[in-house]
């Protein structure tokens, strides 16, 4: 109601509108309806004079201050070793100019409030910067958001698996985000075998070597967007084996009358000592020593197995013999 913006006006005047756009202006009630886009405007109320009275006038004016527009929400994810810099206007979108960054939370990396631009560092966290626009009264500030997400760069843990004269195997756990492994490998000074994407595998096995061998591996993590990759490499060797050799005897048949333990005969070369001794159920023998009793065993043939423990780069060796126990006889007449 432009009335209301003037005072001790009398009635019988008529309204104009000097300067300003936007709005619906009705002259005849004395009113002003702006809408999006208006200007700041004046309105002149004239009372005509009958002479000798002059005409007089009274000027009401609407101002209209712009409402802030921060712009909409935005962000990029980046991984920790990235230094490129970050220009925060491009991760928010339809701002208007004039606003203020501050940051609210992370730390690391430069942050340049002034030019609203954020180079990461190695060591910086996950962080959001805030763009505010402050308001004129009665129109409210606003604000937007952006998001700089800082995701790990994860590497492969690789150990060295099982090993022979002729393989050698690698090992790794998982790596949180990937859906295979690129892998390639070395001997010695050998050109590089490119194997490629092995799936979501972890392990690989390099065969057709010979002992003594060295064999480096290098191996890349792949997955989705947004992930953060780096390569790992370790290096094993081929065992250099020299297998070792046993040969177990016992003095069998053992009659189920002897209660003393009866010693096996144990020869070999390399590292053959040490094992240990099993046999199905029935036959009582000493793990340790392979000594069998007799007299607490049941009567029947056995297997006797003798295992090399692994050593030096070498698997287990199991050798056998043969045992029988037999029952004392009886006769009637």
């Amino acid at each position: 109601d432009l009335f209301s913006l003037i005072t001790g006006e009398q009635a019988g005047g008529v309204w104009t509108r000097p300067t300003g756009t936007g709005g619906t202006f009705n002259a005849g009630a004395g009113t002003y309806t702006p809408a999006a886009g208006a200007t700041t405007s004046t309105f002149l109320y004239t009372v005509t004079g009958v002479a000798p009275c002059t005409t007089d006038t009274s000027l009401a004016t609407v101002t209209i201050n712009p409402q802030p527009n921060a712009g909409t929400d935005g962000g990029v994810t980046i991984c920790d070793n990235s230094v490129a810099v970050i220009d925060l206007f491009s991760l928010i979108t339809g701002e208007q100019a004039g606003g203020v960054w501050t940051r609210p939370t992370g730390t690391g990396g430069t942050f340049n409030a002034g030019a609203g631009t954020y180079t990461p560092a190695a060591g910086a966290t996950t962080s959001t910067f805030l763009y505010t626009v402050t308001g004129v009264a009665p129109c409210t500030t606003d604000t937007s958001l952006a998001t700089v997400t800082i995701n790990p760069v994860l590497a492969p843990v690789i150990n060295c698996g099982t090993t022979t004269t002729t393989t050698v195997q690698f090992t790794w756990t998982a790596v949180i985000g990937a859906t295979s492994y690129n892998v390639s490998y070395q001997v010695n000074a050998l050109p590089v075998v490119n194997v490629g994407s092995i799936g979501n595998v972890l392990n690989y096995t390099v065969s057709g070597l010979t002992p003594g061998d060295n064999v480096t591996i290098t191996l890349t993590p792949v997955g989705g967007a947004g992930t953060c990759f780096t390569f790992g490499t370790q290096t094993c060797t081929a065992t250099n084996c020299a297998p070792p050799t046993a040969s177990i005897s016992y003095g069998t048949p053992f009659c189920t009358t002897l209660a003393l333990p009866q010693n096996v005969t144990l020869t070999g070369t390399g590292a053959y000592t040490g094992g240990t001794y099993a046999s199905t159920a029935g036959l009582s023998i000493n793990a340790a020593t392979g000594a069998i009793t007799p007299s607490t065993s049941t009567p029947g043939t056995y297997t006797v197995t003798y295992t090399i423990p692994a050593s030096g780069g070498c698997a287990a060796v199991p050798v056998t013999t043969s045992v029988t126990i037999t029952a004392l006889p009886t006769a009637s007449i």
